[in-house]
């Protein structure tokens, strides 16, 4: 069977941004798997909730779903991810790469149509297959076309983002969330930073230290290597980028403590002896463990240089995310 580029792609995004030990494209279940049947009765009435979206309205939505049997028998997901670290969760991504922008065929209800049934039935194989268990469901697409200004609410983007926060807020899962990623285009230039932000920049960043060239997508961003044509690893990251890392002490594994090792005495020296990070009541580093202050540090030193131990602060919440992405970008050049 012949790899989709898209499909590649999003194999190694779950690998190796998303952290799952498992992943496989084209899934589908097995008649053997036991499943919970779900109650599809919910479902009744689901071209009622997107009938006020802007951009549907007086449009003949349709959409059509069959028993859970059927869909279990007739579904496939193009790439599906199992995370095991601390607690499992499943990732179920449906990737659409069509070169002139987003389209299967007829008019853009259709096409919205096409994709939220897609959505749909994964959504009741993994809830039917992996019963009460977390998972986010994507569909991720590099290009949609239309703008997403207020003036312009019937455009194509705009009304599939409306219909999935509609689709979250009619189905109200705690288990199961849908997220729409995507580029759009507005006068030939692209204004939205989804795609390039949660999955094209995360995956660079990421295959620089992959050094496995079986996956076809990090195999071609090798290509780029070779020819001195890949950028670097600091010209990626800006603040929407790490606005994607979580939990925060994601982001000071990935990318603070590389800083710091890419600092020279007197630049860490300022760091001992300041609280160079907003609402931090000790510094970010320390070089003298304190009995009464151990707690306020990692246990293990993140490294040694000049014959002492460095410490790194573990007081990082979503609080003071954006102030640890802030100091991220000003401080980048070390990395």
């Amino acid at each position: 069977m012949t790899q989709e580029m898209g499909e590649s792609l999003v194999y190694s995004w779950l690998r190796h941004v998303k952290g799952c030990q498992i992943v496989q494209t084209n899934w589908k279940p097995s008649p053997t798997w036991k499943n919970q049947n779900t109650d599809l009765n919910s479902f009744n009435n689901i071209n009622d909730w997107f009938k006020d979206v802007d951009g549907l309205k007086n449009e003949n939505f349709n959409i059509n779903l069959d028993t859970t049997e059927k869909i279990l028998k007739t579904t496939e997901c193009d790439v599906l991810g199992i995370q095991f670290k601390n607690k499992k969760k499943i990732f179920a991504v449906e990737v659409a790469y069509h070169e002139n922008g987003l389209d299967y065929g007829g008019t853009k209800c259709n096409t919205i149509e096409k994709v939220l049934s897609k959505c749909l039935r994964i959504y009741i194989c993994v809830k039917s297959i992996f019963p009460n268990t977390p998972a986010e469901i994507y569909f991720v697409t590099p290009k949609v076309k239309g703008n997403i200004s207020k003036t312009n609410k019937n455009s194509f983007f705009y009304t599939l983002q409306n219909c999935f926060k509609q689709l979250n807020e009619k189905i109200k899962d705690k288990y199961i969330s849908f997220y729409l990623i995507a580029n759009n285009e507005e006068d030939g230039k692209f204004t939205e930073e989804d795609f390039n932000n949660f999955v094209i920049k995360p995956l660079l960043f990421a295959s620089k230290d992959v050094a496995d060239t079986s996956e076809l997508f990090l195999r071609s961003i090798k290509l780029l290597d070779v020819v001195n044509l890949s950028i670097p690893k600091k010209d990626l990251i800006n603040k929407d980028f790490l606005k994607q890392y979580d939990p925060p002490a994601n982001l000071v594994r990935t990318f603070v403590i590389p800083i710091l090792n890419g600092m020279k005495k007197n630049n860490l020296n300022n760091l001992l002896n300041e609280k160079s990070l907003p609402d931090h009541d000790i510094p970010l580093l320390t070089n003298k463990i304190i009995e009464k202050n151990r707690n306020r540090y990692w246990s293990q030193p993140i490294f040694n240089k000049w014959k002492k131990n460095y410490y790194l602060s573990n007081d990082w919440s979503k609080n003071n995310k954006s102030k640890v992405i802030d100091w991220i970008v000003d401080n980048i050049k070390y990395m």
